[in-house]
């Protein structure tokens, strides 16, 4: 699969973003007695949540389709790997096209 410099622009900044660490709630220590409420609270939206949980998914998806890649080296070493021009010329509209999109 081919990604775009767009694309590639985008992942990078989404790679960037991690997410804040989780920090328990701790009674207010002071001195006139501790009334056992957390001194700060913070709630990530639900948008947040669906980003956390799609960067753990890519996380855990492997750079490379291992199957897929010894298919190919096995045409290109037989000799039987062929892309038609007009597949390559396809792909190459279809990206440019998707990167002004974007």
């Amino acid at each position: 699969m081919k990604i775009s410099n767009t694309e590639s622009l985008r992942a990078g900044q989404v790679a960037s973003v991690t997410p804040a660490p989780r920090i328990a709630a701790t009674p207010q220590n002071d001195s006139a007695g501790s009334t056992g409420t957390p001194a700060a609270e913070v709630e990530l939206s639900s948008q947040a949540q669906t980003l956390a949980s799609a960067m753990q998914a890519v996380d855990a998806t492997p750079e490379t389709r291992d199957d897929l890649v010894a298919k190919l080296q096995k045409q290109i070493s037989s000799g039987t790997y062929s892309v038609s021009g007009s597949d390559i010329a396809d792909q190459m509209v279809r990206r440019a096209q998707a990167d002004r999109i974007r």
